[in-house]
């Protein structure tokens, strides 16, 4: 039986998931910041549910995008910290 081993993942693989993630960052805040102005586009009895709606997309898009981003940079370093140890 083999022992329970995490996903692995080198800095090359890192750094090319890296714009990907500050995409999502980036397209999180818009989200977020323009939810405001696109309340006041849809009529009024659903302004306030789009807005409500947006931002909570742009939170979560932001949010997940950097906690995947941090989770895979500690993957990538701890990783490559055992190969050194061993």
């Amino acid at each position: 039986m083999q022992p329970l081993t995490g996903p692995s993942m080198s800095k090359r693989e890192f750094i090319q998931q890296i714009p990907n993630r500050i995409t999502g960052v980036i397209l999180g805040l818009v989200f977020y910041y323009n939810a405001e102005y696109l309340g006041d586009v849809v009529p009024a009895n659903w302004e306030g549910f789009v807005e409500q709606n947006m931002q909570l997309a742009g939170v979560l898009l932001a949010g997940l995008s950097v906690l995947q981003l941090s989770v895979n940079w500690y993957i990538a370093t701890t990783e490559e910290f055992d190969e050194k140890k061993l």
